[in-house]
Formats: structure tokens, sequence, C-alpha cells
């Protein structure tokens, strides 16, 4: 069952799993991992979304790509580069990341930064997601599990 939200007439779908793994990510692992949103949608449209969604207090940080790069002063403006990636892992001083993403310019920026990506597909084939770890039709099939193993493994 999808839930169906309305915002500025335009329906808001959860991608399937989503819902559930954002809950077990947040309710079951918070001391463990962080969370973020990186859009290429304005911080109003994202805020928004989240807040009609109810799932905005989930995340750690939600970022726009127009929001302002702290050291340039600039628009992060783009989601191909990797510099909104990397001020996160400077922020949080991780040593791991990984991106659950479903369009390749997001990927290719996360993975220009070192990061690991899983590939949301919807009606894509994997051939568009080359660069990914693992990919899926939708989130139902990702655990907390699959997202450790990943984090754990050199590829």
């Amino acid at each position: 069952l999808l839930q169906k939200y309305t915002l500025w007439d335009t329906p808001i779908e959860f991608v399937p799993g989503a819902k559930e793994l954002l809950s077990t990510l947040f309710d079951s692992a918070m001391a463990i991992y962080k969370i973020f949103v990186v859009t290429a949608s304005t911080r109003q449209c994202m805020e928004q979304v989240l807040s009609t969604l109810w799932i905005k207090e989930k995340f750690d940080e939600v970022i726009s790509i127009y929001d302002i790069d702290p050291q340039t002063q600039k628009p992060y403006i783009s989601k191909w580069e990797p510099e909104v990636y990397m001020r996160l892992q400077q922020k949080y001083n991780f040593e791991k990341f990984l991106m659950i993403e479903d369009g390749t310019t997001g990927m290719n920026g996360a993975i220009k930064a070192w990061w690991k990506a899983i590939a949301i597909l919807g009606d894509n084939t994997k051939e568009k997601f080359p660069q990914a770890v693992s990919w899926h039709k939708d989130l139902r099939s990702i655990k907390v599990e699959l997202l450790y193993d990943i984090l754990n493994t050199i590829y």
C-alpha cells in the first residue's frame, strides 16, 4: 500500500519500502548511522515534502544543492560535483558513507567523493548505474544488515 499525500496539487508517493527503512534506521541505529537528504530541489520544496510526509525529523541533515557551501560561500548548484558529499564527510568525520540514489547525477557526485552507492532502479535497468554496489527496484529488499555489509566490504 503506497501512502499518497498532496502538495501543490501534486501527489507525493513513498518509494515502496522507504518509510519502513527510514523508520528502522532512525529507531534502531541512531547512534551508529547519520541519515541525510541531498536534493536537487529547493530547500523550501524539500522541507514541505518532508514535513507533509511526516519524516523530516528522521534526518540528521537536509541539504539542497541551492544551499550555500560553507567553504566557498556559493550555492552547491549540482549533485554531480562531489563537494556537497565531501562537506558531509568533513563535518561528521566518518570514514564510510553510503548513498541510496535513484538518479545518475547524485550517484556520480557521491562516487566522486568515494561514497558507495545503492541504486534504486524504479523502471530503469542496472546498466544505467554501473558504479552502484547494489541494485534494487525499490527499498523493500534493503535491510540494515545489507547496509552494514556494504559499508564494511571493500569493493
